[in-house]
């Protein structure tokens, strides 16, 4: 006896908010391993140089990602980008980004890191409008300028007008800057040169399916890529030799960073992006330098300072207004 209208209806209905629930937890926990992520590279910076650990943790994660790649299909989408194309984007997003992030930890907090990388977005719009030729509308101009004070305000402790007169604060906080100047770079290039417009509709699963299976393909190559650079890298740093002295602790950290924030969290996110809207997606990044702060208090000691909560909240406005004028 065939079905009721009303029931199927009922029963796609259902489907959708199950499909879009699944995704959302999926994007959160994604930002949330990215978020705790600095936390642990700090309590691994303690035994072993930033080469090292970003190579380690790239080794992980290049094996979760082959077996996701594997089990998923993966490598049954035909790759269309050029080698070269890929080779630049894996140095940006893996390699060089990785580094710039392990090294800038070394003299900063992850809490002060957290706060500059939830600028991405900020970045992301400026490039966007200058080589994509998206808007710039006068409520982006102003998250920009919120999101800047912010970045200053965080980066000089509170001290602007010294900032202002030369004062540069903490060196690490300008290798997070440009860590999150980089990943804008990185996200621009990578929408104009492999993913044009991931799919995002729950009407069309089959497609979700080929757009995520692309995207781990892709996300795989580049982690080799970024593995294949780091390489010589760590071993010129001479760090390989410190790995057979880690705790357990350290070596515990390495694994968080590597199987979750190098490899599930990939996974979750391309999840997401492809069962609900980017825009949807992009706001839960909002929650990472929350993860962050809430982690590094107990596991580091690191206090919310006022100059953190200040620079915070007009960092939060900031990519509200430019998140805000996208969607408009």
């Amino acid at each position: 006896m065939p079905s009721h209208p009303r029931a199927v209806k009922s029963n796609l209905t259902t489907l959708r908010n199950t499909t879009r629930l699944l995704a959302i937890l999926a994007g959160l926990l994604a930002v949330t391993f990215w978020g705790a992520s600095f936390v642990a590279t700090k309590l691994v910076l303690r035994q072993i140089t930033p080469p090292t650990i970003v190579f380690i943790r790239t080794s992980i994660g290049l094996v979760v990602l082959t077996a996701a790649a594997v089990g998923g299909g993966s490598f049954k989408e035909r790759l269309t980008a050029p080698w070269p194309r890929l080779l630049i984007l894996g140095f940006l997003g893996v390699a060089f980004h990785q580094w710039l992030q392990a090294r800038g930890l070394q003299s900063t907090s992850a809490t002060s890191s957290g706060w500059i990388i939830a600028t991405i977005p900020i970045f992301v719009a400026l490039l966007g409008w200058r080589f994509l030729g998206e808007r710039l509308p006068l409520i982006r101009l102003l998250g920009i300028g919120f999101g800047a004070l912010g970045v200053i305000t965080v980066i000089s402790g509170g001290h602007i007008l010294r900032f202002l007169q030369g004062f540069a604060g903490q060196i690490g906080n300008a290798y997070i800057l440009l860590s999150a100047v980089n990943w804008a770079v990185f996200t621009v290039l990578t929408k104009r040169w492999l993913f044009n417009q991931a799919a995002s509709s729950p009407e069309a699963p089959q497609q979700n399916s080929a757009s995520f299976a692309g995207m781990i393909q892709s996300m795989w190559i580049l982690m080799i890529m970024g593995w294949a650079i780091m390489l010589p890298w760590a071993i010129a740093d001479g760090g390989i030799r410190e790995i057979f002295q880690l705790s357990n602790a350290t070596i515990g950290a390495l694994l968080f960073l590597g199987v979750a924030c190098s490899g599930l969290a990939y996974i979750f996110w391309y999840m997401a992006l492809t069962r609900i809207e980017a825009t949807e997606v992009g706001a839960l990044l909002y929650f990472e330098p929350l993860v962050t702060q809430a982690v590094a208090w107990p596991l580091l000691g690191e206090p919310l300072t006022p100059a953190i909560m200040l620079g915070g909240a007009a960092i939060f406005l900031g990519v509200w207004m430019v998140s805000r004028g996208r969607a408009g």
